[in-house]
C-alpha cells in the first residue's frame, strides 16, 4: 500500500474587505496493481463586514478515479460538486 498526498493553495487580498482563495488537493493510493485517488479543486471568497464578522462562499469540484472509488467515496460517484456559504462572527 502506498499513499501520496499533494496539495497547494493561494490566498489573494483583492480589496481591503475581500480575499480570494484557491486550492488543489490530491491523494493517490496504490494497493498492489490497483491505483485509485481523489482530486479536489476549490475556489472561495471571504468578505469582511467588520473586524469580527465575515461572509464566506466556496465552490469545489471533487473527482475520484480508479478501482477503489467506493472505499474513499461511499456514494460511488466519480465526481461531485459542492458549495458552502456562511457567516463567521468571532466573540
Amino acid at each position: 500500500l502506498r499513499t501520496e498526498n499533494i496539495w497547494g493553495g493561494l490566498s489573494w487580498q483583492a480589496a481591503p474587505q475581500l480575499t480570494v482563495q484557491a486550492a488543489h488537493y490530491q491523494t493517490n493510493v496504490r494497493m498492489g496493481t490497483f491505483p485509485y485517488g481523489k482530486h479536489i479543486s476549490m475556489v472561495g471568497l471571504t468578505y469582511l463586514l467588520s473586524v469580527r464578522t465575515s461572509l464566506y462562499a466556496e465552490v469545489d469540484y471533487t473527482r475520484y478515479q480508479g478501482h477503489g472509488i467506493t472505499s474513499i467515496n461511499a456514494s460511488g460517484q466519480q465526481q461531485q460538486f459542492g458549495t458552502t456559504v456562511g457567516i463567521v462572527h468571532h466573540f
